[in-house]
């Protein structure tokens, strides 16, 4: 019988003969789905992976359909639905894939921008939310690790752009929740869907 207890950072067991519910295969669609929109799947590697996904039995038909791919993109929505669903393996799963992008250096390289959106002040935020609902505390040291990341950009010539999204008002906000180590008053994060 297949060991159906261990769950890998995809949220997987590639040797589980578990069978896959509606929820596993769209999970496992959002993260082809975002590989297709980083260009890491061409459409046609897309539109293949996709109906394999659907036509899925068990976990185990899930994992080498997402085994190349990240899977931290959607992480902190696959945390929040673990959380409000009672779900402990789809937070973990959530959860370990956030701290494998955490300890990848060339993962963290890409991150050329400062802003919410798409750089590091994004990335900062999202991880202290994570952090504040995870059932460990492995993300303590990514957090320092990524605020000074975060100051350093800052501190470079030209980085002067003041919006929130791509500037310093969300860089600032987002420094300032993991200085403080509390929840934003009034939420200001929740259009991010993080909160």
């Amino acid at each position: 019988m297949a060991d159906n207890s261990c769950m890998d950072p995809q949220g997987f067991n590639e040797n589980s003969g578990l069978r896959a519910s509606d929820a596993d295969r769209d999970t496992a669609a959002s993260v082809i789905n975002s590989a297709l929109a980083e260009g890491r799947l061409t459409a046609e590697e897309h539109g293949d992976r996709l109906d394999a996904i659907y036509a899925a039995r068990t976990h185990g038909d899930l994992v080498p359909l997402l085994a190349d791919l990240p899977a931290a993109g959607t992480a902190r929505a696959q945390q929040l639905a673990g959380l409000a669903l009672r779900e402990p393996a789809r937070r973990a799963a959530a959860e370990t894939a956030v701290l494998a992008v955490l300890g990848d250096p060339a993962e963290l390289g890409k991150l050329a921008e400062t802003g919410l959106c798409h750089g590091t002040a994004g990335l900062l935020q999202a991880t202290w939310r994570i952090s504040a609902d995870a059932g460990t505390g492995a993300f303590q040291s990514f957090l320092a690790c990524i605020a000074r990341g975060l100051t350093a950009q800052l501190s470079r010539p030209g980085d002067g752009n003041p919006e929130l999204m791509d500037g310093m008002a969300g860089a600032a906000l987002a420094l300032h929740t993991v200085g403080t180590g509390a929840a934003p008053e009034p939420c200001w994060d929740a259009f991010l869907a993080l909160a």
